[in-house]
């Protein structure tokens, strides 16, 4: 994965402390990101003023906790400090710096809702339709994939006790939960085969926890691994799965 780039910007004037901020990934930008949050919500307020206006602006106040500290306070985000560094810039008086290439991609906030999309295949969309799973059984509420029709899902870290993690970056290692808003009172996502990790996609059953880097690896078309013959569009939890992305 190639490096990402992020500005940030003193929020008290616009001459100081303006840095130009490389990350290893863009998963390690979330990733450092959300150890800055976890930080203030562990009660540790020194960067409780860093904001972050979009994955690539940053603000900060310098007087109280300048944004390149993270990587070297102890209590904040020290394991990053071999994956991000952060270039001064000159004060601004109309002297060069250089641009960092803007990129177009999804914030990923737990609680928001997103469509979500091949990446092989972009035009391909989870899209929520009614199949008979097995002869004779009441349709069901399947995920499958079309390039015609598409559905919002919402997607929420889940921690164990139940408290809500909504507004926060989501990350590869997150427990997620994945629902329908609108559909059956808000329907969650499960996976039919109860008894395995590979089996089709389902809402309106009990949720099932996923992981957020299953959009990476953790998730395939039916087709893709022989079902019915390769005809099928249904989307399964499955081992060896493809990349996805989330579309706001």
């Amino acid at each position: 994965m190639s490096l990402f780039y992020a500005y940030a910007k003193n929020d008290q004037d616009h001459n100081t402390y303006r840095y130009l901020i490389t990350f290893a990934s863009r998963s390690v930008a979330d990733e450092w990101w959300r150890a800055v949050q976890d930080s203030v919500t562990s009660s540790y307020k020194k960067f409780a003023d860093a904001k972050r206006v979009t994955p690539q602006f940053y603000t900060h106040k310098p007087g109280v906790g300048n944004l390149y500290q993270t990587v070297t306070d102890p209590q904040c985000a020290p394991r990053f400090l071999g994956k991000v560094f952060f270039t001064l810039l000159n004060d601004h008086d109309g002297r060069n710096f250089n641009i960092a290439p803007p990129i177009d991609i999804t914030d990923h906030i737990s609680g928001k809702t997103y469509y979500i999309r091949s990446k092989h295949e972009p035009s391909k969309y989870w899209y929520l339709g009614s199949q008979c799973l097995t002869e004779g059984s009441k349709p069901s509420q399947v995920v499958q994939l079309s390039s015609t029709v598409r559905t919002r899902f919402r997607i929420k870290i889940r921690v164990a006790d139940g408290s809500s993690q909504d507004g926060k970056i989501m990350i590869g290692s997150d427990d997620i939960y994945i629902s329908v808003p609108g559909v059956m009172n808000n329907a969650d996502v499960s996976n039919i085969n109860t008894a395995s990790d590979n089996g089709a996609l389902v809402a309106g059953r009990t949720a099932d926890i996923f992981k957020f880097h299953d959009f990476e690896n953790g998730f395939i078309v039916a087709g893709a691994i022989g079902d019915r013959g390769g005809e099928s569009s249904n989307v399964w939890k499955h081992e060896f799965g493809q990349k996805w992305e989330l579309v706001a």
